[in-house]
């Protein structure tokens, strides 16, 4: 019965220490009361638990029922609530549940600090990084010329053949068809890969007439078939053919 007397005792100085001293730690509390800094987190757990003091960063404050309850009884009931005997106080001075602040442990909220430094770290990097692009941008005064432009004085071989199948191009040169395509050397026709400069003068006998369709080289004779099956050249009239659209 004595220990239980002096654990109501300590219940009671600790509350009304935490009231006297806002954002005392558990040191503080031990430290004043000489008690073991066990003893003194427990009853702060214990008065945290009953709504009567709440937890922020690393100190204790009491509540609004806490100081009720204080100016309302003894200490001999403030005591009891080491027994969960506390009293009730009136609805006017009831905090709801949801109003005693829960805060994260201490561990949490330097994770969560952590994480903003971090994140504001990164935002400054690249702030730095868009702030030197600009700048550059700035001094250069011009774009950046388009892709191949600057790689055009390179010379790269054109095609061996003005004209050839797709299937061609790809069995006997499958790495230069695909550079031919990024550098605009060659224009794809339905199932055939043609030389743009070819197409480009092939173009300009257009209008054609039927008479002069008979007179196309091998070459030109495969090319006009694939535009016609591409719907790329319509007859006109029944006299000539035309193109749908420019292909140069």
């Amino acid at each position: 019965m004595d220990d239980l007397s002096k654990d109501e005792t300590l219940t009671a100085k600790i509350l009304r220490f935490v009231m006297e001293n806002p954002g005392v730690s558990v040191k503080d509390v031990a430290g004043y009361l000489a008690i073991s800094p066990n003893l003194a987190r427990n009853i702060l757990q214990r008065l945290r638990d009953k709504g009567l003091v709440r937890k922020e960063g690393r100190g204790f404050y009491i509540t609004q029922r806490g100081e009720w309850l204080l100016s309302r009884t003894k200490t001999s009931r403030v005591e009891e609530v080491g027994r969960e005997q506390v009293v009730e106080p009136p609805a006017e001075a009831r905090v709801p549940e949801t109003s005693v602040t829960e805060t994260p442990s201490e561990e949490k909220w330097r994770l969560l600090e952590e994480r903003i430094r971090n994140l504001e770290e990164r935002l400054r990097r690249v702030e730095e990084i868009v702030a030197k692009f600009a700048k550059a941008s700035e001094q250069s005064g011009a774009p950046e010329p388009p892709r191949g432009e600057a790689e055009r004085g390179k010379q790269l071989p054109r095609p061996p053949k003005p004209v050839m199948s797709v299937q061609e191009a790809l069995a006997q040169y499958p790495g230069m068809l695909e550079q031919w395509r990024i550098e605009g050397a060659v224009v794809q026709v339905g199932n055939l890969v043609v030389d743009r400069r070819f197409l480009a003068e092939f173009s300009k006998k257009f209008p054609l007439s039927v008479e002069d369709v008979e007179r196309l080289d091998p070459v030109e004779r495969a090319l006009f078939e694939e535009l016609r099956r591409e719907a790329l050249v319509i007859l006109h009239g029944g006299r000539e053919y035309r193109l749908v659209k420019n292909l140069g």
